[in-house]
């Protein structure tokens, strides 16, 4: 998928100046950070890492599971990680 340049014609003096502002904070270009607020106010993430956290959260909620899983200790859990 290929990435498309987002462009803003016709916005407020105010909503523009925000943006500017929320862009140079986050050390983004206006482009980037219009991007950003899009996603975050469609709730869309499509950072593959993101998913996966946020569906363990789910899996550990759903189950009330605590701790590594199968009982890992965290050393053990780290050279599995390794060894991928």
């Amino acid at each position: 998928m290929s990435k498309k340049p987002l462009e803003v014609r016709e916005s407020s003096d105010g909503t523009r100046e925000a943006s500017g502002q929320r862009a140079r904070r986050e050390e983004r270009s206006l482009a980037q950070q219009g991007t950003a607020e899009l996603r975050r106010s469609l709730e869309v993430d499509s950072t593959p890492r993101r998913a996966l956290v946020a569906r363990i959260l789910e899996e550990l909620e759903a189950t009330g599971e605590r701790g590594l899983p199968g009982g890992m200790t965290p050393e053990a859990l780290v050279r599995a990680d390794r060894l991928r």
